[in-house]
């Protein structure tokens, strides 16, 4: 009879390896034993170990689970230890090891037999975790990532290295679910969850490490967190195929340079601070993204559906019935700072139901592109609602900006709202308007410092007060080769303004 004092197939330093170039990738992994016979006494010489790795069963029952592998080996005891690099055994069964035979959500457990099948040493060793990697099919080193005995979070990642989830992470909070202090991380969700307590401060994934950049995380679902990913600081992050739902305060939120793609952050709600859906700092993109039903009843604070800094870009994404329920707030569906560009993306029924609360369906700041959006239905109950608002120097071009509503006297309801010295052309604005002694104009040159805009060839229709309409006292705006159908197509606060004659006058219908 044989007696095992250790058994460590796991070591930290057993990793799997394998070739990039063959489709059943070869994998191996380092194997340690010290063993005994009945009497106590260290094996010495050449034994047979016949080696099986099986998905599932229990460690103290030989043979339970799905076999999957099986190879035999014949190392050299000297005190009772030998070494074994598993994969590279004789007689593999049903061939060579590969890394997908330890792709499973059950338990793997490696089973030695010395020198008869039947001689098998118990309890066998059940293949932690975190200490071996698995080479994936493009050739790259993984780590598995499970939930911690006893829920002790976070689960700390303090070494570069693609790492990924082998089944959901739960009861996560309060902090981190998983927080992550180095650079050069992908964290790979494998189609699981990370689900919080729903406390304040819990987070799902998180690194508060100064410096770090190049951050990946991708492919699945974080929910009932405060913040779904806190990457304030991180830059050059990328997170993608992601469903950052049922959150509190922020789905996402990322440092400068990332890319969000791929991802829907729905339902979120804070009773007590600001709401972000996607928040992304300077030169970052978010593209095909969905931000929908979320609300802050916070007075004074925001609701946004997607923000982003300066430089960034906003392409192809969605983000509707974004809202408040608070006084003196503001509410966006897509917001960017200067230099940025939002093109191809829906806004849509954002409202703000409190008293003195502003609602924009998109807002950008000075010298940014707003390309092909649609803005529509957006509405304030007691404060100016605006379909798109920009700052000076920006292009606003096709966009069908439509039904844009302000409720209350004094209060605005513009479908796209202007400084100076931007060009507005080619966009579909209709009937956006105020109601209860409101104003509603198309397109507002809302300043009486607003000059050198140029408003060509847009279309306007059912506006309550303007088609158009320049506030300017001083300096000029150019108008002209519109298509109008309203009460009143134009209005200016001074006549300094210019306006296209003969082929390039605004027509009215």
């Amino acid at each position: 009879m044989l007696r095992t004092i250790l058994i460590c197939a796991i070591l930290a330093f057993g990793v799997i390896t394998s070739s990039v170039s063959e489709a059943a990738q070869p994998a191996r992994f380092n194997y340690q034993a010290k063993l005994t016979d009945s009497g106590g006494l260290p094996l010495n010489g050449v034994h047979t170990l016949t080696i099986r790795l099986y998905q599932g069963g229990t460690a103290g029952s030989a043979n339970s689970g799905t076999q999957v592998y099986q190879e035999t080996a014949t190392p050299t005891f000297t005190n009772g230890v030998a070494n074994h690099v598993v994969g590279t055994g004789t007689g593999q069964i049903p061939g060579a090891l590969t890394a997908s035979m330890l792709n499973t959500s059950s338990d793997i457990f490696l089973q030695i037999a010395v020198d008869d099948v039947s001689n098998v040493v118990l309890p066998r060793t059940r293949l932690e975790s975190v200490p071996f990697s698995i080479l994936s099919a493009d050739g790259e080193a993984r780590i598995p990532i499970s939930q911690p005995g006893g829920g002790s979070f976070p689960i700390t990642i303090s070494q570069p290295g693609s790492y990924y989830l082998t089944g959901n992470l739960t009861d996560v909070g309060p902090g981190a679910g998983v927080s992550i202090t180095t650079s050069g991380v992908k964290l790979d969700l494998n189609g699981y969850s990370i689900i919080g307590t729903g406390g304040g401060g819990t987070l799902g994934v998180a690194c508060n490490t100064a410096g770090v950049k190049n951050l990946e995380v991708c492919n699945g679902r974080i929910t009932n967190c405060n913040i779904g990913i806190s990457f304030n600081n991180v830059s050059n992050a990328w997170v993608h195929d992601m469903n950052l739902s049922g959150n509190q305060n922020v789905g996402v939120r990322v440092g400068a340079g990332a890319i969000v793609e791929d991802c829907v952050a729905n339902d979120l709600s804070s009773p007590t601070s600001n709401v972000y859906g996607i928040f992304v700092s300077s030169d970052s993109t978010v593209r095909q993204c969905q931000v929908a039903n979320i609300q802050s009843a916070a007075a004074s604070s925001n609701a946004i559906g997607i923000s982003g800094g300066i430089g960034a870009s906003v392409l192809n994404c969605s983000a509707s019935n974004v809202g408040s329920i608070g006084t003196n707030t503001s509410v966006s569906g897509i917001t960017v700072s200067n230099n940025s560009r939002v093109e191809g993306c829906i806004a849509r029924g954002n409202y703000n139901s409190g008293s003195s609360g502003v609602t924009i369906g998109i807002a950008a700041g000075p010298d940014s592109l707003i390309l092909n959006n649609v803005s529509t239905n957006n509405s304030a109950a007691d404060s100016d609602s605006n379909g798109i608002r920009v700052g000076n120097s920006s292009l606003v071009s096709g966009n069908d900006v439509t039904s844009n509503t302000a409720v209350g006297a004094s209060n605005f309801g513009v479908g796209i709202a202007i400084s100076s010295t931007t060009r507005v052309e080619n966009n579909n604005v209709v009937g956006n308007i105020g109601v209860s002694g409101g104003t509603g104009y198309g397109i507002y040159a809302r300043f009486s410092s607003s000059s050198g805009n140029v408003i060509v060839k847009n279309t306007t229709i059912g506006h309550t007060t303007a088609g158009i309409r320049c506030e300017n006292t001083s300096g000029a705006n150019y108008h002209g080769e519109n298509i109008q159908k309203e009460t009143t197509p134009f209005s200016q606060a001074s006549m300094v303004n210019v306006a296209g004659t003969g082929d390039r006058a605004d027509v009215a219908f």
